[in-house]
């Protein structure tokens, strides 16, 4: 006998004849219950799922997780994954499965064992990832911009929020935040720090059920010091510029020479190069120029980054 769509624990009885004398038997039907609860994390953070038995006439004679071909059990021990197994009490019995590092979506069995029978449900952990991008070098008094990118999420985050220096940031004066509205399971969060003027570091926080945050991002100022010239020999001119407190050399691509208005290409004149110095922390760009005709070295020379 099947019966389907069964809510609640019953009885049925089964009759027969035998000699034309009818007998008869019943047999009870236990419904019992079985919930699951995933959950949503930032990756590298612990997860936990939950399983949940009631309504149980008798204790299930186990209750385990599987993954794949991955089966986690109380009674085995698996490095990064952890399952307690409540006592069967007054119907009711729980499993939790806990996995210390979740990098990725997952969906998680979790099968209920009875003697000639056993059920199953699934709860998923929906990973998502934070970052933090930008300038982690910006020149003193000039503007820094950042970018905290909240990815893989199918839930639109409630919020992306910001410290710098420790300090919650707000639009102001001083920064300007904008977001980027939730698409494709991704939103994202864009911070411009109007003026750098010293070490320090920035923290971007994304909230989707619970609120996860990225490590400190060290944003550090560095500092240009006043062009020197170092002389003039065989109508060949060298003039520097020193960057200070760098922890990380400049991309060369990222200094440019300027004679007033005009940036100034690698050319028969103008000859460029840029060394990096680890251990003072300091970059010199150079630029030779080679006087060809007399208005060559006469106005002023600018690098930009």
């Amino acid at each position: 006998l099947q019966l389907a769509n069964q809510n609640a624990d019953s009885t049925v009885t089964c009759m027969f004849t035998i000699d034309g004398k009818e007998y008869s038997q019943p047999a009870s039907i236990d419904v019992i219950d079985i919930t699951t609860k995933g959950t949503t994390v930032m990756t590298g953070n612990k997860a936990t799922v939950v399983c949940n038995v009631t309504d149980s006439a008798v204790a299930p004679t186990d209750i385990y997780w599987k993954e794949g071909s991955n089966v986690y059990k109380a009674s085995t021990t698996t490095t990064g994954y952890h399952v307690t197994k409540t006592t069967y009490t007054n119907g009711k019995q729980s499993s939790v499965l806990v996995i210390d590092n979740a990098t990725a979506d997952k969906s998680y069995e979790c099968t209920v064992d009875y003697v000639k029978v056993s059920f199953k449900e699934v709860a998923t952990v929906d990973v998502h990832k934070l970052v933090i991008t930008g300038e982690s070098e910006v020149l003193t008094g000039k503007a820094g911009t950042f970018t905290c990118t909240l990815s893989e999420s199918k839930t639109k985050p409630t919020s992306i929020t910001w410290k710098y220096g420790g300090s919650s940031v707000t639009n102001n004066a001083d920064y300007k935040i904008t977001e980027v509205g939730y698409a494709s399971e991704t939103m994202k969060s864009i911070l411009v720090v109007n003026k750098v003027t010293a070490d320090n570091n920035i923290i971007c926080s994304g909230t989707v059920e619970s609120t996860y945050s990225t490590p400190a991002t060290a944003v550090d100022a560095y500092e240009m010091v006043s062009q020197t010239t170092l002389g003039v020999h065989n109508d060949v001119a060298y003039v520097d510029m020193k960057f200070e407190k760098l922890n990380k050399q400049i991309p060369d691509g990222r200094i440019t020479w300027f004679q007033g208005s005009t940036q100034l290409t690698d050319t028969s004149i103008y000859t460029k190069t840029h060394t990096y110095d680890a251990t003072k922390k300091e970059q010199i760009s150079s630029l030779k120029i080679k006087k060809e005709k007399s208005t060559d070295c006469d106005s002023a020379l600018i690098p930009l980054l």
